[in-house]
Formats: structure tokens, sequence, C-alpha cells
């Protein structure tokens, strides 16, 4: 059974089609409807008025909005002076009102607006007024606030978003602690990717911009392909350590690691076409993440990998202070060695069962951790990859944990599957992580170019 099946039957078989059912059911729920209701806390129900609207995009209340209406409810415990700004129908604007807001001021251009002002006729108090940012000669005086909206308003392939850009930047410096809430639904769009093009022009404007967590986002009212931004005046607010990809192409990736508060940059060869080896890859990516991410919970690891390519993961757990040695083909080695930091051993290792395969002095060491990224690249490694992690597990000092990060391709399956069979490697039991899938994401790269979903596995001896 297939997607469309669950969809058109409402039978789902898993639990990525239960949610799959979920998103659509309350997405399309009041799609062509004349009336939107919007489900608050404590029962109350916002009944919003919507039409189509010729040459516009404000007559529909679109689910960016209704998931912004609920994560505000869910995130704030005084809402203030809030502004919505390309309100539309005025949906998360009047949701702020209804959830006690001390004022709310909703903004479109004039030929919109009075949808906004029917659906505003039901909360007293309610401000409408004309407001159109793509116009030099907007002043945006009036508009100071605690709290500015603008829900799916990242809309390049309509509108530019420099005119936006500015208005936000405005907006937020009229008032001390004002703070921006940005809700955007992931759109193809070839030229450049939204978040990344809106991110570096409120950047240029003193602005950072914070893509929230999903697990602050309602759980009912929320979709893989939505996301909440909050702005604020300043340097970045994303506190934490961080791997942004700058740049994902030949001849090289280039990528930022933030860590502990110091920032630096560094360049991974990209050959995708001369050999598998000779690229990077987006399980290397969401493997650096990973341990960058639980850096702070594990000790300096000894890290043999396995397949290194051009090095990506094994440079950065190298900056996260692990011990680690990169192995790979002998050609590849050559590549290894000019990419990685000097901190970083290389040694050629060829997969299979014969002795011959293994540098020489493997055997007298100890490895905490055994890394394999994107190393299931087809049915042909499933063997050979076996055999080599079969010879570590023989060793007088086996491995103490195995980590896999992989795309979800048909070998990983069979490779599983004997992994689990497999009389010298049973004993581990392999257990799939959670993976966000901000771990994979391209930065750099539009929604329509993202690589697919990565899957990372773990075990142990215990």
């Amino acid at each position: 059974m297939n997607i469309v099946d669950v969809l058109r039957s409402g039978r789902p078989r898993t639990e990525r089609h239960a949610k799959a059912l979920r998103d659509v059911r309350w997405r399309q729920r009041f799609s062509g409807e004349q009336e939107y209701l919007l489900d608050l806390a404590g029962g109350t129900t916002l009944v919003v008025h919507q039409t189509n609207i010729e040459g516009s995009t404000g007559g529909a209340v679109w689910p960016a909005a209704h998931a912004l209406a609920r994560y505000i409810q869910r995130n704030a415990r005084r809402v203030g002076d809030v502004v919505d700004l390309g309100c539309g129908t005025g949906a998360a604007g009047l949701a702020c009102a209804a959830l006690g807001a001390t004022r709310v001021v909703l903004t479109d251009v004039e030929e919109v607006l009075w949808l906004a002002r029917k659906n505003a006729a039901q909360i007293p108090g309610v401000v409408v007024v004309p407001f159109d940012w793509s116009k030099a000669s907007t002043r945006v005086d009036a508009l100071a606030c605690d709290l500015v909206l603008a829900s799916e308003c990242v809309l390049p392939q309509l509108y530019p978003l420099e005119p936006l850009a500015d208005a936000l930047a405005a907006i937020l410096k009229l008032r001390e602690g004002c703070v921006g809430l940005v809700a955007y639904e992931k759109r193809t769009y070839p030229a450049f990717d939204p978040r990344e093009r809106f991110r570096s022009l409120l950047a240029d404007r003193g602005v950072s911009l914070t893509v929230t967590n999903r697990d602050a986002h309602d759980p009912d009212f929320a979709a893989d392909d939505l996301e909440i931004w909050e702005i604020r005046v300043g340097v970045e607010t994303q506190i934490g350590d961080g791997l942004r990809v700058l740049t994902w192409g030949p001849p090289a990736c280039r990528f930022e690691l933030r860590k502990a508060g110091e920032t630096r940059a560094f360049d991974v060869p990209h050959h995708p076409r001369d050999a598998i080896g000779a690229a990077s890859w987006p399980s290397a990516l969401a493997t650096a993440r990973y341990f960058l991410h639980h850096s702070s919970s594990r000790p300096p690891l000894r890290v043999l990998e396995l397949g290194s390519g051009c090095g990506l993961a094994a440079t950065v757990l190298s900056h996260l202070g692990h011990d680690v040695l990169a192995t790979d083909l002998p050609d590849v080695c050559v590549v290894l060695r000019r990419a990685t930091p000097v901190s970083v051993e290389v040694a050629p290792l060829a997969w299979g069962d014969s002795d011959s395969c293994y540098p020489s002095d493997l055997a007298s060491q100890r490895f905490d951790l055994v890394l394999c990224s994107d190393c299931v690249y087809d049915s042909t490694a499933v063997t050979p990859l076996l055999s080599t992690l079969a010879h570590l597990w023989q060793l007088p000092n086996p491995p103490s944990a195995l980590f896999i990060a992989n795309e979800q391709r048909t070998a990983l399956d069979t490779f599983l599957a004997t992994f689990r069979k497999h009389p010298l490697l049973r004993h581990l039991r392999l257990r799939a992580l959670p993976v966000p899938e901000s771990y994979w994401t391209i930065d750099c790269a539009p929604p329509d170019r993202q690589p697919p979903p990565i899957a990372l596995f773990e075990a142990n001896n215990n």
C-alpha cells in the first residue's frame, strides 16, 4: 500500500503514513470553504472568512498561518502588542487577539484589506491599516510592537524578498526586545533556497534568523515542510553548535563549523563524476552533525572510519577532539591526506576477507568506535563491508561501538538483514536513531535539490 492508497482509504499502515494522513486532514479540511474554523485553547474557535481574490494570495487561510497561531498559543505567556504583516485573512493576528494580546494591528495592501476588516469585526479593538512594504515611501513609525508576524510572505516566485526584509528589520528596531515570527512553507524555487537567501538579507540589515525547534510546535498542527523562524535584532541568536553548508558542488564543498563560540570554515573536495570516493555525501554531513550535536555527552574517542571518501566526517570529528583514523582505497587516501587536518591519520584499507586488506598495525590498536557513512552505496558493497566488520570484531581488542549513516536504499535493507544474522556480528544489536531532517539538509540548496532521508544506526558490545 503506497501513500496515495493510504490517503484514499484513510487506513495507515505505518506511523509515517499516519502522520501524512494527519497532515493532509488538517491542512485540507477547509480548502475551498467560505469559512475556516481556527481552533485555539480553551475551546475557542475563530471563524475566519476566506474567498478567492483574483491576483492575490491573501484570500485564504494558509497552513503556515494555522501552524503559527498554534505555535504562539503553545509558547507565548504574554503576547503584548502585535503587528501582522501581509495578514491576508488576518488569521494569525486574530489568533493573537483571541489569546489576549494587548493590541493587534492587521496590515496588508489596500486591495485585500476588506477581508481582514470583515474577520476583525468579531474581536473588538483589532486595528486594520494598509501597509505596502514594496513601496519605498511606506513608513513603519506607527507599527512599533512586541511581536511582528509574517505568514506565507516569503514567496520569491511572486514577491521580491528585499522589501519584506527591509520592513521587518525596520519594525524590529522600533522597540527594544521586539521579536519576529515568520511562518514558511517550503516550496520549490530553482534559483536559490529562500530560507538561506532571507537569512542573508536579514543579516545584512542587522537581524538574525533562527529556525525554531520542531519540538516546540503543536504536534497536531505541524508538518515536515512547515517552519517557523524567530528573528531578532543583533547577531545570530541560535545557541549551540552547528555545521552549515556554504557551497555544495565541484570542485569543493565549503562548510562553516561553529563549536563552543568559535567559528571556522573549511573545504572538502567534491568531484562526484570522478568516483564514489571523490565526492562529499549527505550521509557524511548527517554523521558530522549528529556527533556535533551530541559532543557534550561523549568523551574523546578513538575512531576508525571506513570508506572516509573526501573526509567530511573525519574532519569534523577531529575538530571535536576525537582521534580519527580515516581509511579508504589507496587512490582515495591521496585525496584524504590533502583534505583532512594533520590531526587525522590516513591509511589504506580495502574491504574483504584477506588479511592483506588491512594495515599491519590494525590488530594492535583499540578503537572506541567504527564509523561507516554511506558505505552501503549498492548491493556489491554489502558482503565486503560485512567481512571487514567481522574481521574487526575478531581482533584481540574489538571495537566498542559501531555507527552507521546511510541513505535509505534497498542495499541498506539487505545489509541490515544480513548483519543481524551474521554469526560474528549479531551480538551487536543495531538500533535506529532519531534523525531530524536538519541533519542532512544542505543549507545552500533549494528545497527541490535536497537529498533523500538519511538513516542512522548505533550498536555497542553491551
